[in-house]
């Protein structure tokens, strides 16, 4: 099979145990994740253009989410219980590990694109 290059905004990739996949996003891509219809994905990488502040938290039961910058600079709002700070990614290639028991959302100082390595499962959402 000869090697692809694809865009990563557009596909996701599982990282399973025994294998690399790229992963179609379609209309049911999370239900069919929850649902284990996917295969056996421990982490998905994805890559986000983010221009505007995110309407809505994230957080992932597992913990663990790795934030990447890639370009731009975002901040990164991090709640756990009922303190709130503020983590700001301002360098190519700036990372945060997202702490366990964590809701997290980005807003924008400068466009741009964040890299994503999340735990496969158990991800919920809440408006901002």
């Amino acid at each position: 099979m000869q090697s692809q290059v694809f865009d990563l905004r557009k596909q996701f990739v599982g990282l399973g145990r025994e294998a690399v996949t790229r992963l179609q996003i379609g209309d049911d891509f999370w239900r069919e994740l929850e649902a284990g219809r996917l295969g056996a994905i421990a982490h998905l990488v994805s890559c986000w253009s983010v221009d505007e502040d995110w309407n809505h938290w994230e957080y992932c039961e597992q913990g663990g989410d790795l934030v990447c910058l890639m370009s731009g600079v975002i901040d990164l709002q991090l709640e756990q219980g009922d303190v709130t700070n503020k983590v700001r990614l301002t360098s190519q290639a700036d990372t945060l590990l997202i702490p366990p028991d964590t809701w997290y959302r980005a807003t924008v100082v400068t466009p741009g694109l964040l890299l994503f390595v999340t735990p496969g499962g158990g991800n919920r959402t809440r408006p901002a």
